[in-house]
């Protein structure tokens, strides 16, 4: 029954069985070294995730295996019974031991039960006042899942050791805005915060560095991106640089932020190496751009933060149309118990998976279109089915017009993406990208400072420059992008071709061989900059 108390330390607990409880475990099993660099520092290096659920049944374990696949290892693994509301339950999971507790949310409360973000911070503060965590130095760092931004002070105040929340809605919502203004951006996101596709985001103390310019540092990395530094790494919240001054200068301690295949690539050239002509770059201004027309088609909760994004200061002007099943004053109300300031959207009743429907708000007189996942069915392959269906409606639409507007997926299950081919949008899979942010902030506190700066509405951006313009008569190398951007202070991190490739995310490169001739057929530069 799972009930019998185990005696351990220096493990990951995963307090809570939902759909994102299999995806944490497996970023966690996958990213293998950064699991032992983080728990050398507490004293063990061998991973054990305990997971505590309400019921434990073969059903668990059948999911975590579908989930793993040959990485899948009974001895690693320990489910017990438990609500995470009771302090004996926690008891049993040995949690004032753990290296780390990560607490993923619940989008859907039976009626009569208390919302995610409220049983949240009774969790967390079960946990701080319990006694066997109040004589301690160190308590367990915590990871948690909000659905609310204005819950996040709360919850902070609600536990007294290092606790950092992933507030998914915002998350989500800042990602989809963000690639509305850069399209492509979504693909790159997806890329360094899952393990398994391409490059990933990692921190790595370099002495040799230490009393080296940044520009300088930069240059010196052939088979990584160095993108930032991180100082106060052991804080609860490390200060992370996204693109600093090309003058800083590296002090002992620091934390060098790098795109990288793996953490052994993000390790500087041997000897002097000539640095970037990196100059102060500036931050740009939006005041001046048309707006954009956006249409968002389907309706979850998370769209109020969505529309808050879109509307915040210092984000690209828009114009945006809103259409659901879920009648507009409903809508309304929604929107306004958000209590945020929100862009201005017209609000319009109908179906999305009825053409006519869609046909008569004319998608192609838009220049971004987002489809959004439904939260109001069981399964994630029950919300994606009618996604597909409206997906399948609008690219017969969409066909008929020589330019169609940027497409936007947003999915619910990672298992549906095969059934977008390239060239016929982005997709992005909201909920693997909590799991995948949660799991990796636990083991690296500091990337969740750097995605904050990435997706803010002021601050560092990537976007996408047409090579052309950048090549100056040098050869068609990322070395001569890499050249050409520094002039403007920005960083060339990588190449990206939309319409390549086998999948749906086209064929991104990020750190690709410096010297290498590259294809220029419809690429871009993805480029680190200022907004």
């Amino acid at each position: 029954r799972g009930e019998t108390p185990i005696f351990r330390s220096g493990h990951i607990l995963v307090l809570g069985w939902t759909d994102r409880t299999p995806d944490i475990v497996r970023e966690l099993i996958l990213s293998e070294g950064r699991v032992r660099r983080f728990l050398s520092t507490r004293g063990t290096n061998r991973l054990h995730v305990v997971i505590l659920a309400e019921e434990v049944g073969p059903h668990i374990h059948a999911e975590l295996r579908l989930s793993l696949g040959a990485r899948y290892s009974p001895q690693a693994l320990t489910l017990r019974s438990g609500d995470l509301l009771r302090v004996d339950h926690l008891e049993r999971v040995a949690f004032q031991n753990a290296a780390a507790i990560i607490i993923p949310g619940v989008e859907q409360v039976a009626v009569g039960e208390v919302d995610n973000d409220t049983a949240m911070i009774k969790a967390l503060l079960s946990i701080s006042s319990h006694p066997l965590v109040l004589g301690q130095r160190r308590p367990p760092r915590v990871v948690a899942e909000l659905f609310d931004r204005r819950m996040i002070d709360v919850a902070e105040a609600a536990y007294e050791g290092q606790v950092q929340v992933v507030c998914s809605d915002q998350l989500i919502s800042r990602v989809i805005a963000r690639s509305i203004e850069n399209p492509g951006l979504s693909v790159v996101i997806s890329e360094l915060f899952t393990h398994d596709i391409g490059n990933e985001a990692y921190v790595r103390c370099l002495p040799e560095l230490d009393g080296v310019r940044f520009a300088d540092a930069a240059a010196a990395f052939d088979d990584a991106v160095l993108v930032g530094i991180v100082r106060n790494m052991d804080a609860v919240e490390p200060d992370v640089l996204v693109l600093p001054p090309p003058d800083t200068i590296g002090q002992p301690g620091d934390g060098w932020l790098c795109l990288a295949r793996s953490y052994e690539r993000c390790s500087p050239l041997r000897g002097t190496v000539p640095g970037l002509p990196l100059v102060k770059g500036r931050s740009g201004d939006h005041s001046g751009r048309s707006a954009r027309r956006v249409l968002l088609l389907g309706w979850n909760d998370g769209l109020p933060a969505l529309l808050e994004e879109l509307g915040a200061e210092g984000g690209h002007p828009v114009e945006l149309v809103h259409v659901s099943t879920k009648p507009a004053n409903e809508r309304a109300l929604a929107i306004e118990d958000h209590g945020a300031r929100c862009a201005d959207v017209v609000l319009v009743d109908g179906d999305i998976t009825f053409e006519p429907d869609l046909r008569a708000l004319g998608p192609d007189s838009f220049d971004s279109v987002v489809l959004l996942r439904s939260d109001r069915y069981s399964t994630r392959d029950n919300a994606d089915a009618r996604t597909i269906v409206a997906y399948v409606l609008l690219k017969r639409i969409l066909d008929e017009c020589s330019d169609p507007p940027h497409l936007l997926i947003e999915l619910a299950g990672a298992q549906n993406q095969a059934l977008f081919r390239r060239g016929h949008g982005e997709v992005l899979v909201s909920p693997l990208l909590t799991s995948n942010m949660l799991a990796l902030v636990a083991l690296r506190p500091a990337l969740l400072g750097f995605v904050d700066q990435l997706l803010a509405s002021r601050g560092p951006e990537f976007q996408f420059r047409r090579p052309e313009s950048l090549l100056n008569g040098g050869p068609p190398t990322f070395r001569t992008f890499q050249h050409a951007v520094a002039l403007a202070g920005e960083l060339a991190v990588g190449m990206y071709w939309p319409n390549a490739g086998a999948s749906h995310r086209g064929d991104l490169r990020l750190g690709p061989p410096r010297d290498e001739l590259l294809n220029l057929d419809g690429a871009r530069v993805v480029v680190l900059t200022r907004a």
